[in-house]
């Protein structure tokens, strides 16, 4: 009761055109926050693999919920794992319908690993991952009635292959998790903690809006080389549309072109989708009259 009188206090003294934001997530005060900076949510496992995050709160809390913010680090651009790992960061942000970024520019000289990211967006070097990030932020204003008002659905069952058609399955494995007591440790020793991150060649996201019309189906690569191809088939009635079975039919277009990619059963929707290097296709799936 105490926190509710503080963000009562708060709120008033700040007005409604003010955001209060505060750190982690807590669902009981979230009439009184208006964005939570989700940094261990983002951190606290992989994206792809056995030991992975999922959208728990955009899924349960759809509409009512916003996020921001997850930890960057110096060697998301030039650890070893190249800087496809911040591409992939970015992309699970997006993907989770939170505002990116929350990138510390300076840094602090006592942070392992270090934070300041500075010179690296600065650097030519790294004009690709700047794109990237703008991309995003351009198909996050076309995506935002979905991923701001709508809720996140179950995971695609995405199969994902080359160009030459050879499977892409398996998450992108870099340097293994540390452990929290390993990285503490490593911390003491004053020795840098190794970033790791698995994540997928193709990360995907489906998202139903707000007034449950549609299906969002969001499809992002976060490779600086390569091209893709992602398939999958969706029952409609596992995404939110519970009466679409039988002899109901659902329409797919790319958000982007207006393109229609066909009309499928309601409980077989094709996507099959080419994807380039750094790339994002926005799809929506609607019922359409027999």
């Amino acid at each position: 009761e105490g926190y509710r009188q503080l963000l009562a206090l708060t709120r008033a003294a700040i007005g409604n055109d003010a955001v209060l934001l505060t750190e982690s997530n807590a669902e009981p005060f979230m009439d009184g926050v208006n964005v939570f900076l989700t940094l261990v949510g983002f951190a606290c496992a992989d994206f792809a693999g056995a030991a992975r995050i999922v959208a728990a709160f955009p899924a349960i809390y759809g509409g009512y919920y916003l996020a921001m913010g997850a930890e960057f680090f110096r060697d998301d651009l030039v650890g070893a794992g190249g800087p496809d790992v911040f591409a992939a960061k970015v992309a699970k942000q997006f993907l989770f319908g939170a505002q990116m970024g929350w990138f510390s520019l300076g840094g602090r000289d006592n942070q392992v690993p270090y934070m300041g990211l500075f010179d690296q967006l600065m650097s030519p070097a790294h004009d690709p991952e700047v794109a990237f990030l703008r991309l995003l932020a351009e198909r996050k204003l076309t995506a935002n009635p979905w991923l701001q008002d709508g809720r996140h659905m179950r995971e695609i069952a995405l199969n994902v292959t080359s160009a030459t058609g050879r499977r892409l399955d398996n998450p992108r494995p870099l340097v293994p998790r540390m452990s929290a007591r390993q990285a503490a440790a490593a911390r003491a020793r004053n020795s840098a903690v190794p970033v790791s991150l698995q994540y997928a060649h193709v990360m995907s996201a489906a998202w139903l809006k707000g007034d449950g019309s549609s299906l969002l189906v969001a499809l992002v690569s976060v490779s600086r080389r390569g091209a893709f191809r992602a398939q999958a088939v969706l029952d409609l009635a596992a995404f939110g549309f519970e009466g679409a079975v039988g002899e109901k039919r659902a329409a797919v277009i790319e958000l982007v072109t207006g393109t229609s990619r066909g009309v499928f059963p309601a409980g077989a929707v094709h996507i099959n989708e080419a994807i380039g290097a750094r790339d994002v296709t926005l799809l929506q799936v609607s019922l359409v009259s027999p």
